[in-house]
């Protein structure tokens, strides 16, 4: 922290507003180590501290070293002639008086100093780093991501502003306030300076100091310091840059974290995207060491940014990790994917009319950053990961040729008969809307009033386990079995043939989408 004799004289002109102080310098350009009594030997003098001592002292001013800063206290009446270097304070005070406050206001600073090191260092987060520093900085601050999004912001509430209070309760600035922004030419004076400080009075927000956060030669969001109570603006730009730097550093350090917390599990998960007969032995043995589960109700989103200069990736990735505790959010191939699981909330059967009520954050990431989102089926083994992708980029790539919003949330299970329809080039083979022997236990559901199409349609979606589907159905394992191996016997099911199995899947997937035509019931 740079503590120069600008921010130490405000300081002390607070504590003892009666002070008259003559300088010759700009204080805001020298910055000190220190305070001291000034010795009586000058050999003992450092030029990185501010001396102090009263007019009265055996050194004359002629036998000071060249860059000396002094500070010289005398009554009130008794200014001797201005000398270059020489500050002047008037004051009915004692020396010794001025000398503890100062040293008082210093340690003040350096403590501050310290704190935000602390802060830094134990990883306490932007907001932490606000909270220490409001009772110095006296104005309240807000952290903007690059898409105006709050990552953090002061507790103090400026009810007069237009802006603060709405951005704090909405968690991100609105299209008109970027707007008026924009108007203002704040963003063009800030991408080529970096800094921008309003000046004109305004009755609809306050005045404001605001930088552009570089991280590694990339901008990455902004700081704003509301002048709510401006006093000493060059006292007040100083203080913001002090605060400044170490938000820089709290943003570098949180982006490092968040490569460094992805880096383990990102490994085994992009090795499983990348390899189409995992080890299962192996896999397992790596799972126990980023405590991700082997068998769960899985389900992988693919995000694509349409905008990819509008939020900084490390952000979003944090931002949603933070939303989904139970997820893990990586970047793979220029794409977001974010692996959900232990899921219990999510009803198979229902799940892509609970998906935005649940994830409802994730909704709005989406449509605040211009990103277009596919989601794969329900899987239960991690194994199953390279499935899932084709999955959620088939859904992606749906959403991006035929729709006309690319920024929205699709899920494969609303396109996958398109989808599989676009696999059968050669014009020939199977009619996926027409399924013989379908037809006949559907008929007979309808006769006997049983749910044979339900289990048969639960069991092929969780690739034939028996465990599961009978846990999805509530039933008994050894009921579901009963069922299956009944359907097999009455209606000729191979369910252990590929091709049987995929036969039968695009026929629910017709029926499931409407697409299906029912045959009558052929003659036994």
């Amino acid at each position: 922290m740079i503590i120069d004799l600008n921010m130490l004289f405000t300081q002390l002109k607070i504590k003892h507003p009666q002070l008259s102080v003559e300088q010759y310098l700009d204080l805001t350009t020298v910055s000190i180590s220190g305070i001291r009594l000034l010795p009586r030997c000058s050999l003992e003098i450092s030029p990185d501290f501010l001396y102090l001592c009263e007019s009265q002292h055996p050194l004359s001013p002629d036998s000071l070293p060249e860059h000396l800063l002094l500070l010289c206290v005398c009554r009130p009446g008794q200014l001797p002639v201005p000398y270059p270097g020489v500050i002047w304070m008037e004051t009915d005070l004692e020396w010794a008086v001025i000398f503890n406050t100062l040293q008082e206001i210093y340690i003040m600073f350096q403590n501050w100093d310290r704190s935000m090191h602390d802060s830094l260092i134990q990883n306490l987060g932007l907001n932490h780093l606000i909270q220490i520093s409001e009772p110095l900085l006296k104005n309240p601050v807000l952290i903007y991501d690059l898409s105006l999004k709050i990552l953090a912001h002061s507790t103090a509430y400026v009810a007069a502003d237009k802006i603060f209070p709405y951005a704090i309760q909405q968690g991100h600035l609105t299209s008109d306030m970027v707007q008026q922004f924009q108007n203002e030419k704040i963003f063009d004076t800030l991408t080529e300076t970096g800094i921008y400080i309003s000046a004109d009075k305004r009755s609809e927000r306050y005045n404001e100091i605001i930088k552009l956060i570089y991280i590694n030669g990339k901008p990455v969001g902004y700081c704003v310091l509301v002048l709510v109570n401006p006093s000493n603006m060059k006292y007040m730009r100083r203080m913001f840059e002090n605060f400044f730097e170490s938000v820089q550093i709290g943003l570098e350090k949180m982006m490092q974290s968040i490569k460094t917390e992805g880096f383990m599990y990102e490994y085994l998960l992009i090795d499983l995207l990348e390899n189409d007969s995992p080890e299962i032995s192996i896999v397992k043995d790596r799972l126990a060491y980023i405590d991700l589960p082997f068998a769960s109700d899985f389900y992988l989103c693919a995000l694509n940014l349409t905008s990819p200069g509008s939020i900084t990736i490390p952000f979003l990735l944090h931002q949603i990790q933070q939303s989904i505790p139970e997820s893990r959010v990586f970047e793979y191939q220029g794409q977001i994917l974010i692996l959900i699981f232990e899921q219990k909330r999510l009803d198979p059967f229902h799940y892509m009319e609970q998906f935005p009520l649940i994830y409802h954050t994730l909704l709005y990431e989406i449509h605040q950053h211009n990103i277009s989102g596919g989601v794969s089926r329900l899987f239960h083994q991690i194994t199953e990961l390279k499935a899932a992708y084709r999955e959620a980029k088939a859904a992606l790539s749906f959403l991006e040729e035929e729709s006309s919003s690319r920024t929205d949330l699709i899920f494969f299970e609303q396109i996958a008969l398109k989808f599989l329809c676009r696999l059968d080039t050669t014009g020939s083979g199977y009619s996926i809307t027409k399924h013989e022997k379908l037809n006949r236990i559907l008929a007979d559901d309808a006769k006997n009033h049983t749910c044979c199409v339900q289990i048969l349609d639960t069991y092929l979606k969780t690739n034939c386990q028996a465990t599961e589907t009978a846990r999805l159905l509530h039933m008994h394992r050894n009921n579901v079995i009963y069922h299956i191996r009944k359907m097999e016997a009455r209606y000729y099911l191979q369910l252990d043939d590929p091709e049987e199995r995929l036969k039968l899947s695009l026929a629910f997937y017709a029926k499931n989408n409407n697409g299906y035509e029912t045959i009558s019931r052929p003659a036994d």
